[in-house]
């Protein structure tokens, strides 16, 4: 049965059972009413005959009249009776009233049997005022008897008490109905209702009533399945057709909405289950696609291994249909060549239900073999039943023989590399070798040139402080030049040897800005006051603090001012400092040398910050040097946090330039800390002469130089021509200060100073390294091992006594 059908059928069933209970409510109402006006009408009627018997009946006794056949009339319980059969000409509702009794004296007042049980009724129950009842009659005749009881009254014992006391027409006249007493029950009032109007009413209202009803309830039926026709019976059909709809495929089916009943909220449900299937049926369609296509072949088995399902990458790799291996257990791939192990793991697995991999050989349908890598897995349902198994299946033969090959090559190339690492190794070890080689072949050859220098330089110095002749002076000047270039040149590979070993270290003081371009300029004033060039500055800002390295900013400016006076004839040169850009408390500037000379060609640019590199380098170039300056300054400043380059016309001059970053010293100048020469000569001169100094050096020109530069301050010289000598001589000569040498034969400064250390006041004593190695790693060993300065041969006679006035006011 349809839902439409069981909708109207229960609607029927319950507007049929409401209409029952309507109808059946309504019958007896009805009944009730009309029964309530029965018995109104029925009380008027007893109110009115009562009245009546106790108006005339008083009368009448006290009229004094006497009872015979022409009074008796006026008697109520004479005249009722009459009265009841006269009423019928007056009205047609054919009702019948009377005083009855068991005992009457007028014999139309004897009670029917009806009656006669009424009487007895009302004797059973005295306290009951009313009593109505139907009285069934044939032929239509019956009615509705109403009864009331009639008791006895006072005046009713007049006529009915005594005999003796009643009037004496009545004794006269009647021989019964005496002897009563105060309360007893004389008869009933008694009024018959015929039913049959009654019954007709009863059938005339209750039809139409009952007409009503049904009309009523069949509108209200069919509004009601109208209602439920539109509301819900027709939307639950659109739910059923789209659900069918969606059972048939239309995934994109969907329900309009247009309210927000429950009906509509089902609807919303309905929807939001369409959007959920779909969803899963593209996953599903997705899935099954990618099962499909996927290029591994894919096999779904029961529980026994028999096949279910193969995709079609199985049949084009293995020529079997799928018609072919429905049904059928794998083994029918097999080779015969896969260990047993292999099989007896794989099942132990999957019995345990855990998945398994591993690999098979099997044999296609026309016999020839592959390699599988198979994945195998337990297939588990809701409840965590395994119901099938998924194997995932990648042929590998290729891969395999790849692989082997690949092996092959594998160990033929981890002999070429043993070979390969041997030999770098090798070719380490000799580069190693030959760096080291070239350390100790610099270090010798600085000690060996410094050697030499100091005594060049200490007799030059010695020279010119004692005056030549005008002409040997000149002579004597180019000597002094020569020296000084020397020295440069061997200071110049010495730093090019620190940068490239990254042991350049930057020192960190302050310093002004003004007093480097300053010194720079003076150092370099005499050359080019030589070619009759004007040296000019230029510095924006002028008076600014650094902290920096001033001594490595002033050697890279002075390498590129030394440059441009050499490579310029006529013109001037020019030292420009500007500020590029200042953030928080640092600061960078562009430093451009500027000068009227040669120029460069463009193609020697690019190689002109190369080591050893000149823009001259052929065998007749007018102009010398080693061509280390421009690349030591450039260094320096890729170390200061800048760079460097050049900008050259040929034929009208170049701009070398460089930038550093600094920080930013205080703004107040500080107070210089150096001494001039002659001011540190006579300091010593004045404050410490006659002290005492131990010159330990295994050169005897050297002994004899220096002593004539300390003997000329004022101090006592002792001298030591190694440092075995110099240990033997300090226990018995107090000395104030040790200018100790580093390679002498015997015993070298190092060792010569840690014994000292040892000795009784050695701890006291002063000890500067006076050496040719100029390395910083011997200026660190030097103080390692116990020295307090380092001073670099060939010796500066300027740097000599401030260092001694320095250690001197120390040890006073």
């Amino acid at each position: 049965m349809t839902l439409k059908r069981k909708v109207w059928l229960w609607l029927a069933l319950l507007v049929g059972a409401i209409l029952s209970v309507d109808l059946t409510i309504s019958y007896i109402k009805l009944n009730n009413e009309l029964r309530a006006e029965a018995e109104y009408d029925a009380r008027s009627i007893y109110g009115f005959m009562m009245a009546t018997r106790r108006v005339y009946q008083n009368q009448f006794l006290d009229s004094g009249l006497p009872v015979n056949d022409k009074t008796v009339g006026f008697l109520p319980a004479h005249s009722l009776s009459r009265i009841s059969k006269d009423f019928a000409n007056w009205n047609e509702n054919g009702i019948i009233f009377n005083n009855v009794s068991d005992q009457p004296r007028n014999p139309g007042n004897r009670a029917d049997q009806e009656e006669m049980a009424a009487i007895a009724w009302f004797r059973q129950n005295p306290k009951v005022a009313e009593r109505m009842e139907r009285v069934e009659k044939p032929e239509g005749k019956g009615y509705l008897l109403y009864t009331a009881p009639i008791w006895m009254e006072q005046f009713c014992l007049k006529c009915h008490g005594d005999r003796d006391a009643a009037p004496p027409s009545i004794r006269e006249q009647y021989d019964q109905a005496y002897g009563y007493q105060l309360g007893d029950l004389r008869g009933v009032v008694s009024i018959k209702i015929p039913t049959k109007k009654f019954d007709s009413r009863f059938r005339s209202v209750w039809g139409s009533q009952m007409v009503k009803s049904l009309f009523g309830y069949a509108i209200l039926l069919l509004a009601v399945g109208y209602l439920l026709e539109q509301l819900v019976t027709q939307r639950l059909g659109r739910l059923q057709a789209g659900a069918e709809r969606i059972a048939e495929g239309d995934y994109a089916t969907r329900l309009p909405i247009q309210s927000d009943d429950e009906i509509c909220q089902l609807a919303e449900t309905f929807n939001r289950m369409a959007e959920g299937v779909q969803s899963r049926e593209l996953a599903l369609i997705k899935l099954s696609q990618a099962v499909e296509q996927s290029p591994e072949s894919i096999v779904i088995s029961d529980l026994d291994g028999n096949i279910e399902y193969v995709n079609q990458s199985f049949i084009d790799n293995t020529g079997y249909s799928f018609d072919e291996v429905r049904g059928q257990n794998p083994r029918l791939l097999q080779s015969g060549r896969t260990p047993l192990a292999s099989y007896q793991a794989m099942w132990a697995a999957l019995k345990a239900g855990q998945g398994w991999q591993g690999e098979f050989i099997n044999r296609r349908k026309d016999g020839s073999e592959y390699v599988e890598h198979i994945i195998i897995a337990p297939i588990r349902q809701p409840n965590g039943e395994v119901s099938n198994y998924l194997a995932v299946k990648q042929d590998i033969t290729e891969k395999k023989r790849i692989s082997e090959e690949l092996d092959a090559h594998r160990d033929h190339l981890e002999q070429l590399v043993a070979s390969r690492t041997a030999e770098l190794t090798l070719a380490r070890q000799q580069a190693d070798e030959a760096n080291a080689a070239k350390s100790t072949f610099l270090a010798n050859m600085s000690h060996e040139i410094r050697s030499p220098l100091n005594a060049i330089n200490g007799m030059a110095y010695l020279i010119r402080r004692d005056g030549l002749p005008p002409e040997q002076m000149a002579r004597f000047e180019k000597l002094e030049a020569s020296g000084r270039h020397l020295l440069e040149t061997i200071n110049a590979v010495l730093d090019l040897s620190k940068i490239e070993a990254g042991k350049l270290v930057l020192e960190q003081t302050e310093f002004s800005l003004y007093e480097v371009v300053e010194n720079v300029c003076s150092m370099a004033s005499v050359r080019a006051a030589s070619k009759q060039l004007p040296l000019r500055t230029e510095i924006l800002p002028a008076n600014i603090r650094l902290i920096g390295d001033p001594t490595r900013l002033q050697q890279a400016l002075l390498n590129f001012v030394g440059n441009a006076i050499k490579f310029t004839e006529a013109g001037s040169v020019t030292l420009r400092v500007r500020q590029l850009d200042e953030s928080g408390a640092r600061i960078k500037l562009k430093f451009e040398i500027i000068d009227t000379g040669i120029g460069i060609e463009a193609e020697v640019i690019d190689r002109l910050f190369n080591s050893f590199e000149q823009a001259d380098s052929s065998t007749t170039r007018r102009f010398g040097g080693s061509g280390l300056g421009l690349v030591i300054s450039k260094k320096i400043a890729e170390a200061m946090g800048g760079e460097a380059g050049v900008f050259s016309t040929p034929g009208q001059g170049s701009t070398f330039w460089m930038t550093a970053s600094f920080a930013q010293g205080s703004a107040v100048p500080l107070a210089p800390v150096g001494l001039a020469v002659e001011d540190a000569v006579n300091a010593i001169r004045q404050r410490f002469a006659g002290r005492r100094v131990l010159l330990v050096d295994d050169e005897p020109i050297n002994r004899e130089i220096t002593q004539l530069l300390l003997e000329e301050t004022g101090l006592i010289t002792a001298m030591a021509e190694d440092g075995q000598v110099a240990v033997e001589c300090f226990p018995h000569q107090s000395y104030d200060l040790i200018l100790m040498d580093m390679q002498m034969p015997r015993l070298g400064g190092l060792d010569a100073t840690r014994q000292i250390r040892q000795l009784p006041n050695g701890e006291r004593v002063r000890i500067i390294a006076m050496t040719a190695n100029a390395f910083a790693t011997d200026r660190e060993d030097c103080l390692a091992a116990g020295m307090d300065d380092f001073i670099a041969k060939p010796i500066d006679p300027e740097l000599l006594f401030v260092t001694l006035l320095k250690w001197l006011e120390k040890s006073a």
